[in-house]
């Protein structure tokens, strides 16, 4: 693209990326290429490469879910909506007390943003919301990997979470939705197959 002006020419791009779209067409597509092969360390490579940008996705979206959410409100409640936007908006902030737990963020930060409270998972627990925990639990087993993950990393279950995972992160946005998301639940989260986006 070039603007002409009397004096100069000026060089310029954009590029508008969704990141949580594109890491989840990417999981979608890596996903494509573990079914496709008989390559065992393949396999293996792509599993890993599909969960980790599962997780990926569902968690820029429910950050964009959060920030959303807290801007829309007229008035912040307290200065812990405040630093979670913060945070939000800017990863060199401080981190809010108990947002690096899933756990929390599922049940409590992201409800708290969208309705104002928060969910007992002793007492109410959410199956979208388990399922996700299980779901990054073993995403986590790939990227914090310890000798004792071996036998996780390689089972069954893993290859099943990887199978399911985009049902299992729709069903998650889905129940955010329930509660009062304000934002919905994207069109391409629906997608079953990776496509090539220009």
């Amino acid at each position: 693209m070039s603007i002409k002006s009397d004096s100069s020419e000026i060089e310029c791009g954009c590029m508008i990326s969704n990141m949580s779209d594109e890491l989840f067409n990417d999981a979608l597509y890596y996903r494509e290429m573990a079914d496709s092969t008989e390559d065992f360390y393949l396999q293996w490579r792509y599993r890993r490469s599909a969960i980790i940008s599962f997780c990926a996705s569902a968690e820029a979206w429910m950050n964009s879910i959060i920030k959303n959410n807290l801007e829309k409100k007229a008035i912040l409640e307290n200065s812990n909506e405040q630093k979670l936007l913060s945070f939000i908006k800017d990863y060199n902030s401080k981190m809010p007390k108990g947002f690096n737990n899933v756990r929390n963020k599922l049940y409590n930060f992201i409800p708290k943003s969208i309705n104002g409270k928060t969910i007992n998972w002793k007492t109410d627990r959410e199956k979208s919301f388990e399922n996700y925990i299980q779901l990054s639990n073993m995403r986590n087993s790939v990227i914090h990997y310890a000798a004792s993950s071996s036998t996780k990393v390689h089972s069954q279950e893993f290859i099943d979470l990887v199978k399911n995972a985009d049902d299992i992160i729709e069903s998650l946005f889905q129940r955010y939705s329930s509660l009062g998301n304000r934002i919905d639940v994207p069109s391409w989260y629906k997608n079953r197959q990776s496509r090539i986006i220009k």
